[in-house]
C-alpha cells in the first residue's frame, strides 16, 4: 500500500495490539496509548515499535524531549 507507517492505538479491549499487527506489517510501525516515558522505551527495547507518540503529555510539555532526556519532572 505504500504506507510511510502505521499508526496504531494501543488499548483496551486489545493491549496486546501491537503483538498482534506487528508481525503482520513490516514497515515503520507508531505506538501510540498512554505511554511514559519508561513504557515507551520498554516496548522501543522490544522492538514491537519503531517510534511512540506522546500527544497529551506533549501538549502539556512542549519541550518533552528535553524532559526525557534530562529525567525531569511532567506536568500532566
Amino acid at each position: 500500500m505504500g504506507l510511510a507507517y502505521l499508526h496504531v492505538l494501543r488499548s483496551a479491549p486489545l493491549a496486546n495490539i501491537f503483538q498482534i499487527l506487528r508481525p503482520l506489517y513490516h514497515g515503520v510501525f507508531a505506538g501510540v496509548g498512554g505511554f511514559t516515558r519508561e513504557s515507551g522505551n520498554a516496548v522501543l527495547a522490544t522492538g514491537e515499535a519503531d517510534f511512540i507518540v506522546f500527544g497529551k503529555l506533549f501538549t502539556s510539555n512542549p519541550d518533552l524531549p528535553e524532559r526525557f532526556a534530562r529525567i525531569l519532572l511532567l506536568t500532566e
